[in-house]
């Protein structure tokens, strides 16, 4: 069976239900964003060179770890 990506809470005794979802993360690009910010505190001479690629990334798209 497939695991809904949907939790839902009970708000009262007669209330109905809220669900709210949650997508799953890609560990893969997550993974090569972090290491990209890491690299770039442990070389010398980059810059902040993997946080500004890291800025740029999540501001023109905001999803790019949820794909």
């Amino acid at each position: 069976m497939k695991k809904t990506q949907t939790k839902n809470w009970l708000i009262g005794y007669r209330h109905p239900s809220i669900g709210l979802y949650i997508p799953k993360v890609n560990r893969k690009r997550q993974i090569g964003l972090f290491s990209l910010m890491l690299a770039d505190l442990i070389l010398p001479l980059t810059f902040g060179v993997g946080f500004i690629i890291t800025k740029l990334i999540t501001k023109f798209n905001p999803l790019f770890l949820y794909k």
